[in-house]
């Protein structure tokens, strides 16, 4: 199983939310994305309106990859059972005020990511909503993930 960071600064106005999130986190990626093996991404997108599965190309001029060694089968029982919950816009606003409450029917990207690797056996104890697609990477890295591009 594979994780996608996005890293790309898209110009305008499409690109604002990107430069936004990566600015409150002070992070370098701004989404992220499970790669599953047949080539099937899952995710929570503000542009989808929260948990979905998509085919994305990943051009390697926009996004890091890493190689993560879990359970895939659990992952997609946890991915599917979560499919078309409501994209959290209150959870990114968390990394600015803490205070705001964690949603139990509401997803953004590092989150649904970080519960999905969990349903897989990795990151287990991490409050996956305090999880931003920048620390997800460097908490990755740490458990032996590996770069599979760039």
């Amino acid at each position: 199983m594979r994780v996608a960071f996005y890293r790309y600064r898209k110009p305008g106005i499409a690109g604002l939310f990107a430069r936004f999130t990566r600015f409150i986190t002070g992070g370098t990626y701004s989404h992220c994305e499970l790669i599953f093996a047949n080539g099937q991404a899952y995710s929570a997108s503000i542009q989808d309106g929260g948990t979905r599965w998509k085919r994305i190309e990943f051009d390697p001029e926009k996004w890091d990859i890493l190689e993560v060694p879990v359970d895939e089968r659990r992952a997609r029982q946890f991915c599917n059972a979560e499919e078309g919950c409501l994209y959290d816009f209150q959870g990114i606003c968390r990394f600015l005020f803490p205070w705001v409450r964690e949603s139990k029917t509401r997803w953004f990207c590092s989150e649904i990511v970080t519960a999905g690797l969990q349903a897989a056996g990795l990151l287990k104890g991490i409050p996956a909503h305090l999880v931003h697609p920048t620390l997800l990477y460097w908490l990755l890295i740490c458990t032996g993930a590996r770069r599979v591009n760039g």
